[in-house]
């Protein structure tokens, strides 16, 4: 005999339903996931201003929040987009103006390119590898302490890197071979010995230097191109 489904204890509600716990796991995370980038939205707003009082110029587009790979391609592909900071620009408008500090900028999401007008701070170089998603790097009217162009040389994306009337230490220049994705080299007015020069042979991707008034002679030029007949000797 059949038992009377009247007098049967109800079954706990996801009991034959696990869609709706599938369903509520996804809500969840998804919750949780608007909520980690609605807070780190709102601190990038933060330091937005902060930059912007400091008399920084900071360059904006956007970006699509990213999408758990457990969601449909229909789903995927609607996802919203935000607006991110991507590159910062510094010129000092007065000698005395204080400058953001590069441990400001380890806020920002999804930085890749800085350009600086003025000589940072110990402090400064200290966190500059801590600036893992740069891809380009202007510096004007530096002077890099010893080990600088070799914490450059470690940012793993960098492709673009500018010095634009710098100096360093005798011999410190050869640290850049090591930089793995390095493509453009602009070296304009910052002296370069021919020592220094043939020691960029290592770097196996670039494409493009620039040595504009650095005093390198043409027949230092051709030997280097001997080597790397690739590379576009530019005014860039």
């Amino acid at each position: 005999m059949r038992p009377d489904p009247t007098s049967l204890p109800p079954r706990p509600w996801h009991v034959g339903h696990p869609g709706v716990l599938a369903v509520a796991g996804w809500v969840l995370a998804w919750a949780g996931l608007t909520g980690l980038w609605g807070w780190r939205l709102w601190q990038e707003e933060r330091l937005l201003m902060t930059l912007r009082q400091l008399g920084a110029v900071c360059y904006r587009d956007s970006m699509e929040v990213p999408i758990p790979e457990w969601l449909g391609e229909t789903e995927r592909s609607q996802g919203p987009t935000v607006g991110r900071i991507y590159g910062v620009l510094w010129i000092p408008a007065a000698p005395d103006r204080t400058a953001p500090k590069w441990s400001q900028l380890r806020g920002l999401m999804a930085l890749e390119s800085l350009q600086w007008f003025q000589n940072p701070t110990e402090d400064d170089w200290r966190q500059l590898e801590t600036l893992a998603s740069l891809r380009q790097l202007t510096l004007r009217s530096v002077t890099l302490p010893p080990g600088a162009l070799a914490s450059i040389a470690r940012l793993p994306l960098l492709v673009e890197l500018r010095l634009d009337t710098c100096h360093w230490a005798e011999g410190e220049l050869a640290a850049l071979a090591a930089a793995p994705q390095l493509r453009v080299l602009q070296l304009d007015f910052s002296p370069v010995e021919r020592d220094e020069l043939m020691s960029l042979g290592g770097l196996c991707g670039l494409r493009s230097l620039s040595l504009t008034g650095c005093g390198v002679t043409e027949a230092t030029t051709r030997e280097f191109l001997q080597h790397k007949p690739w590379v576009d000797l530019s005014d860039d």
